[in-house]
């Protein structure tokens, strides 16, 4: 029961962080193409805000790797608790 809870619980927060990136990747897009088509202050405003939200993207998918590691820890951890019932 717990484990189910546990797989539930990372299935909501891997599909809304999935979604986090998407918006993410659409920042990037859009302010890479006014990026293009601008000079000056603005174009280096625009290529930090576009360095910083693919750093976040990067962070995004990594907590997502470490979430998934967790629960294949966490399914690993109960079949070994499995196998100790059983023995």
């Amino acid at each position: 029961m717990e484990l189910d809870v546990e797989s539930g619980f990372y299935k909501i927060l891997n599909d809304h962080i999935t979604y986090w990136i998407a918006v993410e990747e659409d920042v990037v897009d859009s302010y890479t193409s006014l990026l293009e088509r601008s000079e000056g202050e603005v174009k280096t405003n625009l290529a930090q805000i576009v360095e910083g939200t693919k750093n976040h993207i990067r962070s995004l998918e990594s907590i997502k790797q470490s979430l998934s590691d967790i629960v294949s820890d966490t399914q690993q951890f109960a079949k070994l608790l499995q196998n100790l019932q059983n023995s």
